[in-house]
């Protein structure tokens, strides 16, 4: 009977070319740890140096190598044909014994592997580009350790909740609405440092910090200026506020408008931020243009600007928008409406006397309050809300720090009298008897009520005119919205003010009376002869009045600026395309050709009749039409090339910009540019 393996020199020979393989093998993983790593594998730092610069660490993949040795096996075997006791069976034995100890060595191997991986705080910076692509191969998973352990941590403080806390396998998923749970493939947890990780950012960790995050910024931004280019021609919005570092930091945005298939979208896309030392509108318009080409984006394809009311950008004479103008006519300006209305509200109270002592007053009660974590205890306690300041960027919000006030006065003053106990110290004591007395006043009752309703409405509108892509018709909707309350409601607001302060000071025994004001045969400082005499309520509804009459002309002015541009696109609003005479468009569409050349009368008349003729096809209604954007219906329809210039004027008109509200927004969300970085020991 023949032998199950090899004879004497076949075997040597298989066993020298599994030495040979296993000795080439050897090492090779260590060229993708670090080298402080290597005494993981059983190898010294000089021996992997000795082995590197001799050249014997070939990149040979597991399967390449199972590959190879069984080729050399399989030569071993017929040149060994001189000994008559092997045959096929016994080299296909001998085979499947080799694969079966390469799997071994692959196991092995795999096992070495990955315990040197396992610790993600040893992973070299930068991670080198082979290692880096096995490891996204493998995912994360084998290194969250998210089973633990995990190693509890002491609290510290009085007040804590517990003597100690600690990271739970819980923590490794996010719970969705529904119950369904999913696995957070970014954190890893490293048991030994009792720290995590993020599996990418330690994947992509450079020695130059977050050097990724600007090459990923850069692909964004160019991703952006790409559909700039694609729409070819945009509006820019540009405002500056200080920073944390009191550097004056200016935001740019830009506006236009995406056509993606058949869906039309308004899109206001950030560009970043960039420092400014001098705020001259010349070196201001110098630094806009400057980063505008720096983008890519031309200025002779802008279509309009957008600022803050500051002189400085939106003077009509010597500002940023007067100076690009000259550069490019084409360039329309439209007053910010958010910064407007921002305006409109505080002149309308600011030259009312009685009216800015009310906000001062309520500007103390969150003083009061805030300056101790006592006083804010004892509010929750009887009060059972915070109190809010004024906001400092937007009037309007104004309403946030009225309205808890309005709804728990009697809570708010019971607090308040708590705080005149013997008990507490004369600071806090002399604090609160004069904080009661200012508000427990008849003016401050009325402006209580009086601005709790108007300021409502203000904050409405003016959270809607911050809508991104709202276009123009609708902003001045909203506002003649606005200005119709104040006029209709004008009397019953007032009223209604009276009659609360009057009921509060009756229910709560506060006198009507002037406090600290003696009647003079002289006016005082803002006061008309007739207003000497006049009683306290009578008083008030004079003051109350004023600040509505002020704040209801600003908004005229401001409406009817908003106006003046829309009446420039009046030939393409849709009542104009739809139902407009022939006489009225001929008479609408100079507005439009004067300021832009890239039609004619002609072209925008010719493309109406066009469109109405599409509409009338397609059987659609002129009330369904009057409803419908006029370039969501082109496109949509693929009218796009029979009506190329009517599809230009409106994309023109959708550019329009409302408010500047979006670089606020980016102020609001922009964080300090030190990021924190992972720790390499």
């Amino acid at each position: 009977m023949k032998r199950n393996r090899p004879s004497g020199s076949p075997q040597r020979k298989i066993k020298k070319a599994k030495e040979k393989s296993a000795e080439a093998m050897s090492g090779s993983i260590l060229k993708y740890v670090a080298p402080s790593t290597s005494t993981a594998v059983g190898e010294s730092a000089e021996d992997i140096q000795s082995v590197e610069s001799r050249g014997e660490m070939p990149e040979v993949s597991s399967q390449e190598a199972s590959y190879v040795k069984a080729q050399e096996l399989e030569k071993i075997i017929l040149s060994s044909s001189g000994e008559s006791d092997v045959d096929e069976g016994d080299a296909s034995r001998s085979l499947h014994q080799q694969d079966s100890d390469d799997d071994d060595e692959e196991e092995e191997e795999e096992t070495v592997r990955l315990s040197v991986y396992s610790d993600v705080s040893v992973w070299p910076v930068p991670v080198p580009d082979v290692l880096r692509v096995d490891l996204i191969k493998r995912g994360s998973e084998p290194f969250q350790n998210r089973d633990g352990p995990f190693s509890p941590v002491e609290r510290q403080g009085e007040k804590s909740k517990g003597k100690s806390r600690q990271l739970t396998t819980a923590w490794f998923y996010k719970a969705l609405p529904n119950g369904e749970k999913i696995l957070r493939t970014w954190m890893l947890y490293l048991p030994s440092k009792q720290s995590l990780f993020c599996f990418f950012c330690r994947l992509f960790a450079v020695d130059d910090k977050n050097k990724l995050i600007c090459l990923l910024g850069n692909h964004v931004k160019d991703k952006i200026v790409a559909d700039f280019k694609k729409a070819k021609y945009f509006w820019i919005l540009f405002d500056s506020t200080p920073d944390v570092s009191h550097t004056d930091q200016m935001c740019e945005v830009i506006r236009y408008v995406h056509i993606e298939g058949d869906h039309v979208e308004v899109k206001e896309s950030f560009l970043g931020f960039f420092p400014v030392a001098e705020k001259t509108a010349a070196e201001l318009t110098e630094n806009i243009l400057q980063h505008l080409e720096e983008d890519g984006l031309h200025i002779s394809l802008c279509r309009g600007q957008g600022y803050d009311n500051a002189a400085t950008m939106a003077g009509i004479h010597g500002g940023v928008q007067a100076k690009i103008k000259e550069i490019n006519p084409k360039a329309l300006f439209m007053p910010c409406a958010n910064h407007s209305l921002n305006l409109f509200g505080l002149h309308s109270f600011g030259s009312v006397v009685s009216c800015v002592t009310f906000f001062g007053t309520l500007e103390r009660v969150y003083s009061f309050f805030s300056v101790s974590t006592h006083r804010w205890e004892l509010l929750m306690e009887n009060v059972g809300v915070t109190v809010k300041r004024l906001s400092q960027t937007r009037w309007s919000a104004h309403y946030d720090a009225v309205k808890p006030v309005r709804a728990n006065f009697e809570k708010l003053t019971s607090a308040l009298e708590k705080f005149c106990n013997p008990k507490e110290n004369v600071a806090t004591r002399g604090s609160a008897q004069m904080l009661q007395s200012a508000v427990c006043d008849f003016s401050f009752l009325c402006y209580l009520s009086f601005w709790c309703e108007v300021l409502e409405e203000v904050n409405i509108t003016q959270k809607y005119l911050q809508t991104v892509g709202l276009t123009l018709e609708k902003c001045i909707v909203k506002l003649q919205g606005l200005k119709a309350f104040l006029a209709d409601q004008r009397s019953e607001i007032v009223e209604k003010a009276i009659c609360y302060a009057t009921t509060t000071c009756k229910e709560m025994d506060i006198s009507k009376e002037r406090r600290g004001r003696v009647k003079l045969r002289k006016t005082m400082p803002g006061e008309k002869a007739k207003d000497a005499g006049l009683t306290l309520p009578e008083e008030m509804k004079r003051a109350m009045f004023e600040c509505l009459d002020r704040f209801h002309h600003a908004l005229e002015i401001c409406s009817q600026a908003i106006e003046k541009i829309i009446s420039m696109f009046a030939v393409i609003q849709p009542s104009s395309l739809v139902v407009a005479t022939e006489k009225d468009i001929h008479n609408y569409i100079p507005k439009l050709t004067d300021i832009f050349d890239e039609f004619s009368n002609g072209d925008i008349f010719r493309e109406i009749e066009r469109l109405r003729r599409h509409l009338e096809a397609a059987k659609i209604s002129v009330e369904e039409a009057k409803k419908w954007m006029a370039l969501q219906f082109i496109v949509k329809w693929d009218y796009c090339e029979s009506l190329p210039y009517l599809s230009l004027c409106l994309r023109f008109f959708l550019t329009l910009c409302v408010s500047i509200a979006s670089c606020e927004k980016f102020f609001q969300i922009k964080i300090d540019k030190k990021f924190l970085s992972l720790n390499h020991e």
